[in-house]
């Protein structure tokens, strides 16, 4: 997670406030706090959620929109106009790990962890 880029990492089939690991809060909380101390006008910010590649495509699909919505709510509870943010869902597609292995296994859902992710850009006036 980063102005430009970056990622926010969730539990393994999870997308709800609880589920950010411990790391991805704190850097929501610093985005939010970083936007809100400089005092410039937010354009737009996109986030966009993403998947591992076990499950269905419209299974993944669903769960990347609702892992993007639970953080556009954390950062509208930390300060930032609803209006300008734009949340979506890319399920499985732009992974950023690849893993052998097709049975759902302890080592696998590790090894898949990266793509299990939230970015999100922002846009603001210079």
């Amino acid at each position: 997670l980063a102005v430009a880029g970056g990622a926010l990492v969730p539990r393994f089939d999870k997308s709800g406030q609880t589920d950010i690991l411990p790391d991805g809060r704190r850097q929501i909380e610093a985005l939010a706090a970083s936007l809100a101390g400089k005092g410039k006008r937010i354009e737009r910010l996109s986030i966009i959620g993403f998947t591992d590649r076990l499950g269905s495509d419209s299974y993944n699909q669903a769960l990347s929109l609702s892992r993007a919505n639970t953080v556009r709510e954390l950062l509208v509870q930390y300060g930032i106009e609803r209006s300008v943010i734009r949340a979506a869902g890319a399920g499985e597609s732009q992974p950023v790990a690849t893993c052998p292995g097709e049975q759902k296994t302890p080592a696998l859902v590790t090894c898949l962890q990266p793509n299990r992710r939230v970015e999100i850009e922002v846009y603001s006036e210079r």
